[in-house]
């Protein structure tokens, strides 16, 4: 752990300058402190390591009770950052620099960010430039019995940085709720066979459906003959009605006087009708 640690000003120094966006910045490790310009010419940022926290780790167990894990430890690592700008950029550009490489570390990076935050902008008269001080909290846990191996796509290990997070199965959705999450609801259309009953594919299970004939009434009464022709049905999971029922991967729609429920059929698949419906995931 203490390895990974001391050489992350190190590894964030070389993992930020490979990004393109970052070119016109250069990035230097705090120690051993390195030369600047006079005047300066282009925006520097030095990365150091100000402080590392090294606590138990605890976790609730099924009664509530805080447990101390036997083998994983909590870190907060304290990492600061010294922007350097030329007077010409404008005292603005330090923050711009300093929310790049947030937003970078944060988005791109397997990092724990906990927090970051940002000094005063000052003039240095010797190189002629504005200078901000920042810093990024980082949270870590490291479990060594787990540590994989693995080179994820960033400069430190996915585990090492967020194994709980990672493990948390309440905090993070499977592939299917996320499914659910960002796309609720499908909205269809098909037109009518003629065939007493139709299976419209969804590929999952509805909720709930609701379908209905396009361009007419919902329900035709034949009063001679007293009984109705009705042009839209509804269902959910596990509760069908005579017009409409769902199916694992979608649902089935009925059509004709085979599904007659009293007076009244339904016809939801008549030729050349066209219907719309509309799913819940």
């Amino acid at each position: 752990m203490s390895s990974t640690i001391t050489t992350m000003p190190e590894s964030i120094v070389n993992w930020l300058k490979n990004i393109s966006d970052l070119r016109h910045i250069t990035f230097m490790t705090e120690y051993p402190p390195q030369a600047k310009a006079v005047p300066l010419r282009n925006s520097i940022v030095s990365v150091g390591l100000a402080e590392v926290k090294i606590t138990d780790l605890f976790h609730e167990n099924e009664d509530g009770e805080l447990i101390r894990d036997e083998y994983c430890r909590q870190a907060d690592i304290h990492i600061v950052l010294g922007i350097h700008v030329p007077d010409s950029l404008g005292g603005s550009t330090c923050h711009d620099v300093f929310s790049t490489i947030v937003n970078y570390l944060t988005f791109s990076t397997d990092l724990n960010i906990i927090s970051s935050t940002c000094g005063h902008v000052t003039s240095d008269r010797n190189t002629e430039s504005l200078v901000m001080d920042a810093d990024i909290h980082i949270g870590a846990e490291f479990c060594p019995a787990d540590e994989t191996g693995l080179a994820f796509n960033s400069f430190a290990s996915k585990t090492f940085f967020c194994k709980n997070h990672m493990e948390d199965t309440v905090l993070h959705l499977n592939e299917g709720e996320r499914e659910k999450w960002d796309n609720p609801c499908y909205v269809g259309a098909y037109t009518g066979s003629g065939s007493g009953s139709r299976t419209i594919n969804l590929d999952f299970t509805p909720r709930f459906v609701f379908a209905y004939a396009v361009g007419g009434g919902a329900l035709s009464i034949d009063f001679d003959e007293k009984e109705a022709k009705m042009y839209f049905g509804y269902a959910t999971e596990g509760n069908s009605s005579s017009a409409i029922e769902c199916t694992t991967k979608g649902f089935r729609v009925h059509n004709g006087e085979n599904y007659k429920s009293g007076n009244t059929y339904p016809l939801l698949n008549e030729t050349g009708y066209n219907y719309v419906f509309y799913a819940v995931k």
